[in-house]
């Protein structure tokens, strides 16, 4: 179950990263908008960041994650072994491009964080776990939500 909430929230984070689309390079102006991204998370990069070999072969590979119009997202993916996995949740954006994910099915650990648009590209900080999260949770997060994603679609 912790692998998928992580794994989930990668694929959150890069799909939020890739939301929006067009502004040029400078990354500033733009909206998170609805869409379908994209991000790797290599089964290398995972265990080179401390993640647990386990969890890293559970859940590394390319991530699909689908943002909403209503709000809602979900997260997929599949491993270089084959293994599939997929969560489901909400998402809302407040202000200063601060983005809320809650799980509601499949995953669990909510988190918030701050996006930055440049062209197809989102990229992710000032990543937060919220309790009872522990400082395992909020590193896992960090991993997982360090990988910039790509929009491949409305």
């Amino acid at each position: 179950m912790r692998a998928k909430w992580l794994a989930a929230a990668a694929v959150t984070t890069a799909a939020l990263a890739a939301a929006g689309c067009g502004e040029g390079s400078d990354g500033g102006s733009e909206q998170l908008q609805p869409g379908t991204f994209e991000y790797e998370l290599p089964k290398e990069y995972l265990v080179e960041n401390g993640i647990e070999r386990v969890q890293a072969e559970r859940e590394s590979g390319r991530h699909r994650t689908m943002l909403g119009d209503g709000g809602a997202f979900s997260d997929s993916w599949r491993t270089a072994e084959g293994e599939t996995g997929a969560c489901y949740g909400t998402y809302k954006e407040g202000d200063s491009k601060r983005v809320t994910f809650r799980w509601s099915s499949g995953c669990v650990g909510d988190w918030s964080m701050t996006y930055r648009i440049d062209g197809d590209t989102v990229t992710w900080s000032e990543i937060e776990s919220f309790p009872p999260a522990s400082e395992a949770d909020q590193h896992i997060n960090e991993v997982f939500n360090s990988v910039p994603w790509k929009r491949v679609g409305d």
